[in-house]
């Protein structure tokens, strides 16, 4: 019975620790897939130079409405940008903390049962080093009696 809990434990600490690697795993993929969005070219427009400002023009000429229009689309595409990736990061965040937490409860869970694991082993270590007592004790005076009793028959 006792190798069949020592089975079913090992076979806890096992299970414990593949959810541990399953969680650790929805980790990186959620940071990969937070990575790759932010870092896809195809996602948004590449942010165009900003035109001068007015009053920063060369010799204090006003900048075109062109110019301003093609600023203002520039700063509108740069916070798009800024608000899609803040929404990308906000999705992933959850999934990610959820993971950590995941994996941290899992972690110590493992080590709770590899503590008790230890504790166990080191109470059958010592009620196997009674019993070889025990049983040398038993060795001894059945070899006393064995000696006593062949003195008797003679």
């Amino acid at each position: 019975m006792a190798s069949r809990d020592r089975k079913s434990f090992a076979q806890h600490l096992l299970e414990i620790e593949q959810e541990a690697a399953r969680a650790a795993s929805r980790v990186r993929q959620a940071h990969s897939k937070a990575h790759n969005a932010l870092n896809e070219p195809q996602a948004y427009p590449p942010p165009s130079p900003l035109m001068p400002w007015p009053e920063n023009a060369p010799g204090g000429a006003p900048s075109t409405p062109s110019g301003a229009s093609a600023q203002i689309a520039a700063a509108q595409r740069e916070t798009m940008r800024m608000a899609w990736d803040l929404s990308v990061l906000k999705r992933s965040l959850p999934e990610i903390e959820g993971a950590a937490l995941m994996s941290g409860r899992m972690l110590e869970a493992s080590l709770t049962m590899q503590e008790q694991l230890v504790k166990g082993r080191a109470a059958s270590d010592s009620t196997l080093s009674e019993l070889s007592e025990a049983l040398a004790e038993s060795r001894s005076e059945a070899a006393a009696l064995r000696s006593r009793n062949t003195d008797l028959e003679r």
